[in-house]
């Protein structure tokens, strides 16, 4: 089963109205040097709609998979996108970046109630996005997990394992860039996809 419930056309133009007028690069830059942090892991870049949706698509989804998770949530593109494209009943994004996270939680009152009208007879969804270091959040009941890891180094990619080992059989796990090589995690696809910064790999993942 797909995970992609409808055309990707069919919610371009509900997308680009939530973030037509949105710099999420400016955004990341206030909220860096408010910091003070010029750390590699926070480089801001953003997943494309037409990526999100091929990525989905090639998801081995079940029943089962109806919470997704994205770990370093930006304005909260990826987020938007899987409640906008997917099956799901509850989207989650998590930012350590203040300014980030906060846009991410206007942008979503600009959401209809129900969306779209062609899916599942105007389903309703949770969305949530928290302020925070995903770190310290509690995400084993995520079914989907999207980090784009680009920029991660190793012992944060180690960190990411660990974090991960506590995720329920069966869920799945997207890395862009880099794979976590641990025995928890099973790669099951690797797809090339065009981001907002360039093409990259993307790595899926099975926990077993």
């Amino acid at each position: 089963m797909h995970s992609t419930s409808f055309a990707l056309k069919d919610v371009e133009h509900i997308f680009n109205s939530v973030y037509q007028d949105i710099d999420g690069y400016a955004l990341s830059r206030q909220g860096k040097n408010r910091l003070k942090n010029n750390n590699k892991a926070l480089i801001y870049g953003e997943v494309t709609l037409t990526a999100l949706a091929a990525i989905l698509h090639d998801l081995p989804i079940q029943a089962q998979h109806r919470i997704f998770y994205d770990l370093g949530s930006g304005t909260g593109k990826a987020v938007v996108g899987a409640a906008l494209l997917g099956s799901f009943e509850r989207v989650v994004g998590i930012e350590l970046v203040e300014e980030l996270a906060a846009t991410a939680r206007q942008l979503a009152q600009r959401l209809p109630p129900r969306f779209p009208p062609q899916a599942r007879n105007h389903r309703q969804i949770v969305l949530e996005f928290h302020h925070g270091d995903f770190r310290d959040y509690n995400f084993s009941d995520g079914d989907v997990i999207f980090i784009q890891s680009t920029c991660y180094d190793a012992a944060l990619m180690h960190e990411l394992a660990q974090k991960l080992l506590h995720q329920k059989l069966g869920s799945l796990i997207i890395t862009v860039s880099q794979s976590l090589i641990v025995p928890h995690l099973r790669v099951l696809k690797t797809q090339k996809c065009v981001m907002g910064w360039g093409t990259v790999s993307v790595y899926i993942h099975e926990k077993i």
